[in-house]
């Protein structure tokens, strides 16, 4: 998909508020993929402009990567024209760019096949660093198998 080899493979993360799962996921790919990928991440409910739930923040320190500076923005067709893949979730996500951008649907599919990435923002701390767990393992192989 990556028209120049010497490109860097473009990457968006969705999820819904663009506050835990895909922030996320975007300072993993980036941690991952650094020479080889460009990463962004947007939400289907996002508002412009928040920081990253201080719990992703505190849990991805944990692993040496800070999110901090990430902010959310809304899901838009300039984000979506502007990547290689796009990268949900949850199916929800993915039906989403189906109804209101589907000409973007064939780049586009779930973070682990088959199985969505439960949001845990309102989830009790541990059940949120398991999800960043699970993000990281989802992240890692989607980076092996496209680089």
């Amino acid at each position: 998909m990556v028209s120049h080899l010497d490109r860097k493979i473009h990457i968006v993360f969705i999820c819904s508020g663009n506050l835990f799962r895909s922030p996320v996921a975007e300072g993993f790919a980036r941690n991952f993929g650094e020479d080889k990928l460009k990463v962004k991440s947007c939400g289907t409910i996002a508002q412009e402009g928040e920081p990253p739930a201080e719990n992703a923040i505190t849990i991805m320190n944990e692993y040496g990567i800070d999110i901090s500076n990430q902010r959310s923005q809304p899901i838009s067709p300039q984000v979506l024209s502007w990547a290689d893949w796009i990268i949900c979730m949850e199916k929800a996500h993915i039906d989403y760019i189906r109804v209101y951008f589907p000409e973007f649907i064939s780049k586009t599919r779930l973070l682990l096949p088959g199985k969505d990435v439960e949001d845990p923002y309102a989830s009790d701390f541990e059940k949120q660093k398991e999800t960043v767990r699970i993000i990281k393992n989802g992240v890692e192989k989607l980076v092996q198998s496209i680089t």
